[in-house]
């Protein structure tokens, strides 16, 4: 079996043990101390719904990936696609740890937002015309912090950072 394949392998099994563990987290609060899960006034039913979420999401991209491996031939991966793939995962990392020290700075409205055009537009899809225009990243990325905003003060009553 090709290293990268073993590298996904071993992702999506954590990743699943992960969601477990958050679905027996949430449905024991549930059980010793009678937190309703699906109120929506409830504080387990937002990680309810991202753990949720995130099953279904991983589950899509488990999809994928078999699709992709039963297309591929033995030993049509090459070593630099695994150094690709290393790469974005590096890059993805420490961008993540860059966002979550800029939350505490810029607060969240400002540290999503850039975080938001950087993201989009470096996995803008290059395209006939290349890669979206900015205006529409930053107009897209406006109208999703205002979203992401909205749903959670306005709707389960969570102050953001």
């Amino acid at each position: 079996m090709e290293d990268s394949k073993l590298m996904n392998i071993a992702v999506f099994v954590f990743l699943f043990l992960v969601i477990l563990g958050a679905y027996a987290n949430i449905f024991m609060y549930n059980i010793n101390q009678k937190i309703p899960v699906l109120d929506i006034n409830s504080p387990l039913v937002v990680p309810f719904l991202l753990n949720t979420l995130l099953l279904i999401m991983t589950a899509i991209i488990l999809k994928n990936e078999i699709g992709k491996w039963r297309q591929t031939k033995n030993g049509d991966s090459s070593e630099k696609e695994l150094v690709d793939e290393l790469k974005g995962v590096l890059a993805y990392f420490v961008g993540l740890v860059i966002y979550i020290l800029a939350v505490k700075k810029l607060h969240f409205e400002v540290a999503t937002f850039v975080a938001m055009v950087f993201g989009m537009y470096m996995l803008a899809k290059h395209g006939k015309e290349g890669r979206a225009p900015v205006w529409r990243i930053i107009f897209t990325s406006l109208i999703l912090v205002a979203s992401i905003r909205f749903v959670f003060t306005g709707v389960f009553k969570i102050i953001l950072p």
